[in-house]
């Protein structure tokens, strides 16, 4: 017999009693909207200015979206300018600079998206634009709709993290055909950046990036610590790449070219002069952060030359500076900064190559494969402190000339450079032009950093791509509208579960018609959205997604207990819902506004 238990009562009654406010609150709002209202208060001019400035982002994403989107060419201006050839979402509203106070709302979301290497860009877009639409033309007051769309959200959180739910298995990390199905859902739709490769050539590119990802993870899980806090590895773009590998993007080539290259390429010059050690030879490295002169006093960015008695002093510290370094066996001096060129002259008689002006670009790659630890000012570090390369040389690629670090040789024995180095390589990215350069860097880059972010979690989970978790998640969004309880609050509690049951079919149309984006929209894009529908209502354990070449649903990924054992189109779960999440509130924030304002200072 069940204990009775009193303070389980007051539990129940204090619950009931906070679902009940939490009606009355939400049917207050409902009551004291007007049924009648607009998204935007203000002239005719300006309501209607804002719904073309959501439905010219809507479109553009849309046609961008997925397999078959297609790219566009922005020109910078009627005159002439730059020109972009792009179907990536940040390179394309980037280049677009829209004005509109709404629009740059959107693309602001879409930069902080993507400043954390985030993908799936065009969705996010196509979401919140569709849903603040679907808002403003609806009969939910858009002060309510707010309210009830993050309901909505909760719902979808709280499916996709239920221990049963056979829509997010989990990701096997160790699996091949997992790490793959990841890095092609990210790089499958990006078409701008993939000229001429078909599908074996998709396959090979994704088996390379998944190949540079596990060569340049750490050994021990402290290395991997270290990879999460690496602040050195600053790259050009929006978004940055993993600590432990490097991107060159060349033009020439086609992409089944490109290839993994261990060690670090640098694009800068040697002196004249300058000795190369040859490759497997132990490569003694001294590594600077600070500009490396003598006698001289900086102003800006002008220097001052010391002349006379002072000069000749400044010379004899220089040459006692080259004398400790060639004593202390270094064979490779890098500087962040400038070398003197008296410093550079003395070291190359000593037979020590100096690799002045690296930049922070360089020189976080040096310290990581080398091992090596920053000094600063002319003082020689110690020799534990020296790090290690395994010899350099020259390389050719793209009509330029490259320095290739390798990395330092195994059978070196053990010390403390060695707990401090940890593996780089570059990843070389051949196109035959330079958009298609541009945007191949820009989707490895994304692929890169979702097997980063999956390696990062403690139990990562999938849902599956090409559309089937936006169809599984608005099947799941009607079916809980259709079976929300009456209530028994009166005609509030009828007009709070109507409105209610309209917000979350707003959620749910507006993921289906991300899906219908995949087949190009129209009559195809519903029937696509039915077709995926009809195609995961079996509940088999496999989920089918749209593919945009055979116009069919086809097979991304099916389950066997409780994990992904066929993953070949997938998205990582909790970045799903952070997109979703994203687009949700965007539009909360557009749809409960009431004026927009100019300043006319």
């Amino acid at each position: 017999m069940r204990q009775f238990r009193p303070e389980a009562v007051r539990d129940a009654v204090t619950v009931r009693e906070a679902q009940a406010a939490k009606r009355a609150e939400l049917a207050a709002a409902a009551d004291a909207a007007e049924p009648d209202h607009t998204m935007i208060i203000g002239t005719q001019e300006s309501r209607e200015s804002t719904r073309v400035a959501l439905e010219i982002i809507r479109d553009l994403a849309a046609s961008c979206y997925g397999p078959s989107g297609r790219p566009k060419l922005i020109r910078a201006n009627e005159s002439g300018g730059a020109v972009t050839v792009t179907s990536t979402s940040h390179r394309l509203f980037g280049a677009m600079r829209l004005q509109h106070p709404a629009a740059r709302v959107l693309l602001e979301l879409l930069s902080a998206r993507q400043a954390h290497g985030a993908d799936g860009g065009h969705f996010t877009l196509m979401l919140s634009t569709e849903l603040v639409l679907r808002v403003h033309n609806s009969r939910v007051p858009p002060r309510l709709a707010t309210a009830l769309l993050q309901e909505a959200l909760e719902v979808c959180g709280r499916f996709l993290h239920e221990p049963d739910c056979a829509c997010a298995p989990r990701l096997r990390v160790g699996s091949l055909p997992s790490l793959l199905g990841l890095v092609r859902a990210v790089v499958a739709p990006k078409r701008v950046a993939l000229p001429g490769v078909d599908a074996d050539g998709l396959q090979r590119l994704c088996v390379l990036l998944v190949d540079a990802f596990v060569r340049s993870l750490p050994d021990d899980e402290a290395g991997l610590r270290a990879d999460a806090c690496d602040a050195d590895n600053a790259d050009d773009g929006p978004i940055r790449l993993l600590p432990g590998i490097r991107q060159l993007a060349l033009v020439g080539a086609p992409c089944a070219d490109s290839e993994i290259v261990d060690g670090v390429l640098l694009d800068v010059p040697l002196a004249d002069g300058a000795p190369l050690p040859k490759a497997g030879a132990p490569l003694h490295v001294a590594l600077y952060a600070e500009s490396l002169e003598a006698g001289a006093d900086l102003v800006g960015d002008a220097t001052i030359q010391l002349g006379g008695a002072a000069a000749a002093a400044a010379e004899a510290t220089l040459a006692r500076f080259a004398d400790a370094l060639a004593a202390a066996g270094v064979r490779l001096l890098a500087c962040q900064k400038l070398v003197a060129p008296a410093l550079q002259r003395l070291l190359l008689a000593r037979g020590i190559t100096p690799l002045p002006r690296l930049s922070l670009r360089h020189v976080g790659a040096v310290r990581r494969l080398s091992g090596a630890v920053l000094g600063s000012g002319l003082g020689v570090p110690p020799a534990d402190a020296l790090g290690r390369l395994g010899g350099a040389a020259m390389r050719r690629l793209g009509g330029r000339d490259y320095l290739h670090l390798l990395p330092p040789p195994v059978a070196l024995p053990d010390g403390s450079w060695r707990r401090r180095a940890q593996p780089v390589l570059t990843l070389v990215l051949w196109a035959p032009q330079r958009s298609a350069a541009d945007e191949l860097a820009a989707a490895a880059t994304c692929a890169l950093q979702t097997l980063g972010a999956a390696l990062t979690q403690a139990a990562p989970a999938v849902v599956p791509g090409g559309g089937a978790v936006e169809c599984v998640l608005a099947a799941e969004l009607r079916r809980r509208a259709a079976a929300l309880p009456a209530g028994d609050g009166g005609a509030a509690d009828k007009t709070l579960r109507r409105q209610r049951r309209a917000a979350w079919l707003i959620l749910a149309e507006a993921l289906e018609a991300a899906v219908a984006a995949l087949a190009e929209g129209g009559a195809g894009g519903k029937a696509a959205v039915e077709a995926v529908h009809e195609a995961n209502a079996g509940g088999n354990g496999a989920f089918y997604g749209w593919d945009a070449k055979e116009r069919k649903p086809r097979e991304v990924l099916s389950v066997r207990e409780g994990e992904a054992e066929e993953a070949r189109v997938v998205e990582l779960r909790h970045a799903k819902l952070e997109a979703v999440a994203a687009a949700v509130e965007a539009a909360s924030a557009l749809a409960g506004v009431d004026q927009i304002l100019l300043d006319v200072r």
